[in-house]
């Protein structure tokens, strides 16, 4: 960090340098390294791919001075500018990228303009679009994983050319506004602050009007594919085109003028359905959730240190795991706090079981304050061999939190749970279901209860796999 900071004291003037991590690399000098692979998640709709696009173009352009002899610097001046070639090139080929698009719609434009082939010409820049999706559809087909579907190296191929065509307009805006603005302008030259896209489902659409960061760049392309339709219908080599060459270049113009609305129209969120569940689905849902928590009503206990076993064997004989990972544990906790949002248990219970909990962890031994991965139930000692695990340390840490906010929220709640009465109605309809469906002895969810009290032997059913099988 020292030695970044020393490279770029005083270097960037303030407030006018967007895409500052390839300029900061190229005065850091910064190594390559070719074991890491970085991923970015693509936007879900065009409007936000078209603002992403525009924010990384206009940050390429706003370092066109550092391609100079004299770049300027922090607080005014200039000063000789200290990049390699090698480092200038990259910078030049940022903006040799953002020019790809607009390029390839003047190469058309020429073409059908001037070439005495239009058809080739346009057949040949088409070429150009279609063959990197095409080869990269092809190697995804020739290596696809086992456990993924035929059809998805297919997905997300569709429709390349029109977005394309549309993007020639696109790229060329933030470039123009990048070079209009003078280096040294504060105002909005950092506008496109660099943050992620929202997902679609989060981000609110109105169907048939653009996005604010969408209407320049759409009004930009529907404006070039207008021009181009009446380039296309203008003159041609040798003077006024044939009927017949003006026909072979309006169905790609059309497509160019329709690519704005159709983007919109791809971008436009599916319909939500909601699902309405039917009366026998509901009592399905309400017993097996009682079942659930029959699980942590039976097994964390004062045997246990009030810590639940991992698993239950139920067959061939009863084996219950005696060891438990933080993970366990948090989800016991708010397994409390569920109980109690389902009606099974009062705010009493609930606060009693968590200070048993919160008592035991105290006494668990931990490493410079974590807790290791696994501990014996009996002996609360760690099981070998002891380590500390990044994933079972962050699970209990969400657990945690907000567990916080049921407690909070309980402060305030009423002496009954509002939903004391329901579940009652399914334990009762659970203990019914029981009843009618196997005969006394082989469902223990509910003769919890019995085996607490030492009435049912050891090797009996330890419960229904969904209420018994605590899964990680």
């Amino acid at each position: 960090m020292d030695a970044f900071e020393y490279a770029l004291a005083e270097r960037f003037p303030d407030n006018s340098i967007l895409s500052h991590d390839l300029l900061e690399g190229c005065y850091a000098r910064a190594g390559l390294v070719s074991d890491v692979r970085l991923y970015e998640e693509y936007p879900e709709r065009y409007a936000a791919d078209i603002k992403r696009r525009a924010r990384w173009i206009r940050g390429d352009w706003q370092l066109l001075p550092w391609l100079l002899p004299w770049v300027p610097r922090r607080g005014g001046g200039f000063e000789r500018n200290p990049l390699s070639w090698l480092s200038r090139g990259k910078l030049l080929d940022n903006l040799r990228r953002s020019l790809v698009a607009p390029a390839a719609i003047a190469l058309l434009l020429m073409g059908w303009a001037w070439s005495p082939q239009p058809l080739a010409w346009t057949a040949w820049v088409l070429g150009l679009w279609l063959l990197p999706v095409l080869l990269q559809t092809l190697r995804n087909v020739v290596a696809l994983p086992l456990d993924m579907p035929w059809e998805a190296p297919y997905l997300g191929r569709q429709g390349q050319p029109a977005p394309v065509a549309a993007r020639g307009g696109d790229a060329g805006l933030p470039a123009v506004r990048s070079i209009r603005k003078p280096a040294g302008d504060r105002t909005h030259a950092v506008a496109a602050a660099a943050q992620p896209s929202p997902p679609a489902a989060m981000e609110p659409v109105q169907r048939g009007r653009a996005q604010p960061g969408q209407r320049p760049q759409r009004r930009v392309a529907q404006h070039g594919a207008c021009a181009a339709v009446r380039a296309g219908r203008g003159g041609g080599a040798g003077g006024r085109p044939p009927r017949r060459v003006a026909g072979r270049r309006m169905p790609l113009l059309l497509l160019w003028l329709l690519s704005p609305g159709l983007m919109a129209w791809l971008g436009w969120p599916p319909s939500r359905q909601g699902a309405e569940l039917s009366g026998t689905q509901r009592a399905f849902l309400g017993r097996l959730a009682r079942r659930t928590w029959a699980f942590f009503e039976t097994w964390v206990r004062a045997e246990d240190h009030w810590l639940p076993p991992d698993n239950i064997q139920e067959h061939p004989s009863l084996v219950v795991a005696r060891r438990t990972s933080p993970t366990n544990i948090g989800l016991s906790l708010l397994a409390n706090l569920s109980a109690y949002d389902f009606g099974y248990v009062q705010v009493g219970a609930v606060m009693e079981r968590t200070q048993r909990v919160f008592g035991t962890l105290e006494e668990l031994p931990r490493h410079r304050g974590h807790f290791c991965n696994w501990y014996d139930t009996q002996t609360l000692q760690p099981l070998p061999p002891r380590y500390i695990s990044t994933v079972d340390s962050g699970n209990p840490a969400g657990h945690l939190l907000t567990l916080r906010q049921g407690l909070l929220a309980l402060a305030d709640a009423p002496v009954l749970a509002p939903h004391t009465f329901d579940g009652l109605g399914r334990h009762a309809g659970s203990a019914g279901g029981r009843a009618g469906k196997a005969p006394a002895g082989q469902r223990c969810a509910g003769r919890c209860a019995d085996r607490r009290a030492g009435r049912v032997p050891r090797g009996a059913c330890a419960g229904t796999g969904a209420a018994h099988a605590y899964g990680r």
